[in-house]
């Protein structure tokens, strides 16, 4: 299982709750939305287009909307999931505002994002190849599109994002220290202080 993946499904298995009415914010092709439904019957998928696989479509609702405002009442979620979404954004922080909107009082908030300091980008930065952003990774093959990263993130800034949206952080987590790609070799469970060079960065936040 992908590092990724296997953080999606821990901090699902540990903040979800049976019964819990949940949102999942860009959920893409419904590979992670599908993940909250083991947990709980009310789940709800949003993005802009639909890219939900045809096997995942009885396993919760999918909602279309637009990119600027969610469209749902607000205190309305228990739970709100987003997983490497927020770097896509044009406004990071009215996105995080939306989900603060949606959520109800004392609910959770999980989500993840690349980490701009990450051990590859260290590297082509030391080669004379540092990332420029916006930054096109191209087209994914799972019916997604073209993939575009506008910004990407330390965990220090992506705190003080989530802070300046009125959250409240319990948690955070630096998960994986390797490589994607071609080169597939790394360490899912990171010691603190390597974590700020980790692949992912996942926070868990509250209302």
């Amino acid at each position: 299982m992908e590092p990724h993946s296997r953080k999606v499904e821990e901090l699902i298995e540990k903040w979800v709750t049976p019964g819990s009415k949940c949102l999942d914010v860009g959920c893409g092709t419904g590979i992670n939305t599908v993940k909250l439904s083991h947990k709980t019957e009310q789940v709800t998928g949003f993005d802009i287009a639909n890219y939900t696989k045809e096997h995942f479509v009885k396993k919760f609702e999918f909602v279309l909307g637009q990119d600027k405002k969610l469209c749902f009442d607000e205190n309305n979620f228990d739970f709100v999931t987003s997983w490497d979404v927020v770097e896509h954004v044009d406004d990071d922080l009215n996105f995080l505002k939306e989900i603060y909107r949606v959520l109800k009082f004392g609910g959770v908030g999980l989500v993840s994002t690349p980490n701009r300091q990450r051990l590859s980008n260290r590297l082509l930065k030391l080669a004379g190849k540092e990332i420029k952003y916006p930054y096109y990774l191209g087209t994914e093959d799972d019916g997604v599109g073209e993939i575009c990263h506008l910004r990407e993130y330390t965990m220090n800034e992506l705190i003080e994002l989530a802070r300046k949206a009125n959250f409240e952080v319990l948690a955070n987590h630096g998960v994986y220290l390797g490589f994607h790609g071609g080169i597939k070799t790394g360490i899912f469970n990171v010691p603190r202080f390597l974590q700020p060079l980790t692949q992912h960065l996942f926070i868990v936040l509250r209302k």
